[in-house]
């Protein structure tokens, strides 16, 4: 099963990690969302949409990243 560790540093050098395994994405993505809202992050919900899309590079998806992006990709690239 694969494992998981997320970590935030705050400004003032306070680090706040989770760590937790899970093998499908919805509990993935429930785990993260709770760590975020944990560390001050504000937001409704993350939501997981699996469906067909048309492709699009890497450099694309790069392009257009936010803060959430970016931890769900680290996450995934583990």
């Amino acid at each position: 099963m694969p494992e998981f560790n997320l970590v935030c540093t705050d400004e003032d050098g306070t680090v706040t990690t989770k760590d937790f395994s899970s093998d499908t994405l919805p509990i993935v993505v429930e785990k993260v969302e709770d760590f975020l809202h944990g560390v001050g992050y504000v937001f409704d919900s993350l939501d997981l949409v699996v469906g067909k899309s048309d492709p699009v590079s890497y450099t694309h998806l790069r392009a257009h990243e936010t803060v959430l992006d970016l931890v769900c990709r680290l996450l995934l690239e583990k």
